[in-house]
């Protein structure tokens, strides 16, 4: 009699445990789906397809046409999408993201072109802040570039628009933790920098140089300005990531398809570290 009692205590003990623990993992998981995920957005599939691949309980909505991949990743909730090339393509995936996701910070990652002469390929600028280089006035003498307008209030925006000092902490930290794989023979070097945005594939010395002496740009791509802007604008902080794909000179084309996989690649890594250390800071 006494051992069956004891047995029945058992069973109801096994029973009471696992229920406990169902219940545990169930509000861990509510807990996460409940909490506003990290964006990350990338212009080309080599920048975003590792990421879209590794996420735990993938679930795609379809938003006009762009696909916006849902999950879990590194233990935090994500959402990733590839935007396409241009700061007209990337201003549109901005915006829809934040209305329908309402992301706590968006990482835009990518490839990108050197500016500054001590960059190499592999090598990767996190942005302390983003510009367009290709706004402004052109005359006859010169052409001189100008702050973006808010549209809702008409108020100017800056000039450079500057990534939230907390994030780029955090970035800063993840790089220090990754393995990055070699690029052409070399360990990729990472370091903060100006990303300078605007609609042209830049593979020319003396653009290159002018935007150099004139604005200090650290590298050239075409779409972070547009997503750091429409975030600014709407009040969503955004961390831009760009490692080195080609020096945005006559060898550009060539560069650009030898190195822009191994590159990406490496920013994968690092935003993955990224998203670890984040997941750590929330628990």
């Amino acid at each position: 009699m006494i051992q069956s009692i004891s047995d029945s205590v058992s069973s109801i003990v096994a029973r009471a445990t696992g229920i406990i623990a169902s219940l545990i993992f169930l509000a861990a998981a509510a807990t996460a789906a409940d909490r506003a995920p990290v964006a990350i957005l990338g212009a080309m599939d080599v920048e975003v397809d590792g990421l879209i691949g590794a996420i735990d309980d993938r679930q795609t909505r379809e938003i006009l046409g762009l696909k916006f991949h849902e999950g879990v990743l590194e233990g935090t909730p994500v959402v990733v999408a590839r935007g396409g090339v241009g700061k007209v393509n990337a201003a549109m995936v901005t915006t829809l993201l934040i209305e329908h996701f309402r992301p706590e910070v968006i990482v835009f990652t990518g490839v990108a072109g050197a500016v500054n002469p001590e960059l190499r390929p592999g090598d990767i600028v996190i942005g302390k802040s983003a510009l367009h280089h290709d706004f402004g006035t052109h005359s006859d003498e010169a052409f001189v570039r100008d702050a973006t307008r808010n549209p809702v209030d008409g108020k100017l925006n800056p000039v450079q628009l500057p990534a939230p000092q907390e994030v780029l902490a955090a970035m800063l930290e993840a790089a220090e933790t990754v393995q990055f794989r070699s690029v052409d023979s070399r360990m990729p070097q990472f370091r903060t920098g100006i990303v300078g945005t605007g609609d042209v594939f830049l593979m020319a010395k003396e653009p290159r140089r002018e935007l150099r002496k004139t604005l200090g740009i650290d590298v050239v791509e075409m779409e972070g300005a547009a997503a750091a802007q429409v975030g600014h604008q709407l009040g969503v902080p955004v961390i831009i990531i760009r490692a080195i794909s080609d020096r945005a000179d006559k060898n550009a084309q060539l560069d650009f398809r030898r190195f822009a996989a191994a590159a990406a690649a490496n920013n994968i890594r690092l935003v993955r570290s990224f998203l670890k250390i984040r997941h750590k800071t929330k628990h």
